[in-house]
């Protein structure tokens, strides 16, 4: 490692909530750094968390300087900074989705594989307790429950679109909530199921305000063949659960659930509390940031992703 400073590009509420606590629990302030090129945003971010170092544009920074950065800004964006940062010797934490199309994905793998540098995502729901203790009883490791075998998985996660987009790119786009919320779910799943999953059906609806606004996703696991329903919406309040079908049971748990799960058979019915509770998804983010930094066992690479990526894609080329 060359030095020890990190540069956040994006100063966004992500950035806000979650990136710069975490990045401040890990650097002194005099190693780091922010870019941000609304000028009111980054005084007001710089005077908050008493940073001295800041950008307005990434024609300002040496990136030699740096060896770490964390990229949270409008997914549009991401290609062409990527691009940039690629000719550095650099680790890179990025926002999800880290494109929006196949195409552009597998134009940065390729230079991914010549480069020095090293992208991580942030996929944050692979680190919480109840996720990493229900993909143990997935590949029966811990399979205490005798629920037998899989037989469907259904996620459904659903509001009214309320995110405080500094940028307002939400609404400049063709695409919506699949390219949004999508990501989450269809990452967890096949990491749970340490499996590729690929469309069946695809629907979409929108409105005169919000393009894409509410989706429904078939897919199927590649391997076992498992089918799994995923709805989204920016429309409507949905369950906003997940269940995950067995022959002799079910586990039931909350999209937004970081520590509990319910175990569900005909004769039994029990809520497990996992190890290692976190308090809310910001705190999370400084166990993301951790294994970011020190690439540990569930840190997602640019590599981990593909899939997830390649399933949106195939969804909205139909």
């Amino acid at each position: 490692m060359k030095n020890n400073n990190i540069l956040l590009i994006g100063c966004g509420q992500i950035a806000q909530n979650m990136h710069l606590p975490a990045i401040l629990k890990f650097f002194k302030r005099k190693n780091v750094a922010i870019l941000e090129k609304d000028i009111n945003t980054l005084k007001a971010v710089c005077s908050s968390f008493k940073i001295e170092t800041s950008y307005k544009d990434m024609s300002e920074v040496n990136f030699n300087n740096y060896s770490f950065v964390v990229l949270a800004v409008p997914y549009q964006l991401n290609y062409d900074i990527l691009n940039i940062l690629l000719e550095y010797d650099i680790k890179i934490l990025c926002e999800k989705p880290v494109v929006s199309n196949y195409k552009d994905y597998l134009t940065l793998k390729a230079k991914i594989q010549k480069s020095e540098a090293e992208i991580f995502i942030n996929q944050t729901r692979r680190f919480s307790p109840l996720a990493i203790d229900i993909k143990k009883i997935l590949i029966n490791v811990n399979d205490n429950f005798n629920l037998g075998d899989l037989k469907s998985v259904s996620y459904s996660d659903g509001s009214k679109f309320d995110w405080d987009s500094t940028s307002g790119f939400y609404f400049k786009n063709q695409q919506g909530v699949l390219l949004d919320r999508g990501p989450h779910a269809i990452d967890l799943i096949g990491w749970m199921l340490e499996d590729d999953l690929e469309v069946k059906e695809f629907f979409k609806d929108s409105n005169k305000f919000l393009p894409e606004s509410h989706t429904f996703i078939k897919l199927e696991s590649k391997q076992n063949k498992i089918p799994i329903n995923i709805t989204l919406s920016w429309k409507y309040k949905l369950a906003n659960q997940v269940i995950i079908a067995f022959e002799n049971g079910k586990i039931v748990f909350g999209v937004n659930d970081l520590n509990s799960y319910e175990i569900i058979s005909s004769n039994y019915r029990k809520v497990i509390m996992a190890k290692g509770l976190v308090d809310n998804y910001y705190e999370l983010g400084k166990v993301v940031f951790d294994n970011f930094l020190n690439f540990q066992n569930n840190s997602t690479s640019f590599f981990d992703v593909e899939n997830s990526i390649k399933v949106i894609s195939d969804a909205y080329e139909r």
